[in-house]
């Protein structure tokens, strides 16, 4: 791409100038999805807990879509991401990720030339209900037909695709559940177990999944990455957009002085990670350039 053709022009073009000469991967979070919205109206308005914990355990809401406002969101990120010179799109499996990728890139110019990957690993941190999978089979039998260039290999990995998710958990609840999904002769239509659900409910409002699990899973997500660009070999101002999710990305944007993981006193099972103040909390549908681990180096 010729970054002359920036010279002079608008903000957003600008951004876009400055996004082409960053790093060689940005993270782009899912559009404001329906539960998202639900959430914000909630908060606006007189509640209780219990309120909360209704939203929280709403089965409506599992795996669900994009808001209004969240297409909304992908179609005004269009512009900019029409400049980018993308060349692939590492995407979580949950719906509102895969409907952003779709909805933001789907007019790029490119588009029928960019290679879109499936990350299981790179779901969200479980808190809700919104943050359980689906029928993942359904899903990717759908986005097949719609990118043309549609790589699953890495959900065919997991023994148990429908539940793919519990396999990245590295909690005792989630070995247990896999384990007794194990002995039915029938999986789950929907790829859900509905203990899953009941734990998530009789754990608020304490997240289903630890900390710990979740950094685990982003530190597997970096790994992925980087082999990923080592694979693919990115020429120029080409990018890597990883579409994801606000409390995944919190904790890949972390700097922590000492690996939590390596600091046993803060990284108990179940406990709360101390987060660093320089980490970064994306908005829905904002690009945000990895500089820090996936820094230009043809500059």
């Amino acid at each position: 791409m010729d970054l002359t053709a920036f010279d002079g022009l608008t903000n957003e073009e600008l951004r876009a100038k400055n996004l082409a000469e960053s790093s060689r991967v940005l993270l782009l979070r899912h559009g404001k999805s329906q539960s998202n919205q639900e959430n914000d109206d909630l908060l606006a308005s007189e509640h209780t807990d219990e309120d909360v914990k209704a939203l929280t355990t709403k089965l409506d809401l599992i795996d669900c879509s994009l808001s209004e406002k969240g297409f909304a969101q992908c179609e005004e990120t269009q512009p900019l991401a029409n400049l980018l010179n993308v060349k692939h799109v590492i995407v979580s499996p949950l719906r509102r990720a895969l409907e952003t990728a779709h909805n933001v890139f789907k007019n790029h110019p490119n588009f029928e030339n960019i290679k879109f990957t499936l990350l299981p690993v790179m779901k969200e941190c479980i808190v809700s209900t919104d943050d359980l999978p689906g029928n993942i089979l359904k899903r990717v039998k759908d986005y097949t037909e719609i990118f043309a260039n549609f790589d699953t290999s890495e959900l065919e990995k997991y023994e148990d695709p429908y539940n793919f998710f519990l396999y990245d958990i590295d909690m005792d609840w989630a070995r247990q559940v896999l384990a007794e999904i194990s002995l039915k002769e029938e999986k789950e239509a929907e790829g859900l177990h509905p203990e899953v659900v009941n734990l998530l409910t009789s754990r608020f409002p304490l997240y289903l999944e630890s900390d710990k699990s979740l950094l685990k899973r982003v530190k597997k997500a970096k790994e992925f990455v980087k082999e990923f660009i080592e694979r693919n070999t990115l020429e120029g101002d080409e990018k890597v957009v990883l579409v994801g999710h606000c409390n995944f990305f919190n904790f890949w944007t972390n700097n922590w002085a000492i690996d939590p993981l390596d600091d046993d006193k803060q990284c108990n099972e179940g406990e709360a990670i101390k987060v660093p103040e320089d980490a970064y909390y994306l908005e829905n549908c904002e690009f945000y350039p990895d500089d820090s681990g996936f820094p230009r180096t043809d500059q």
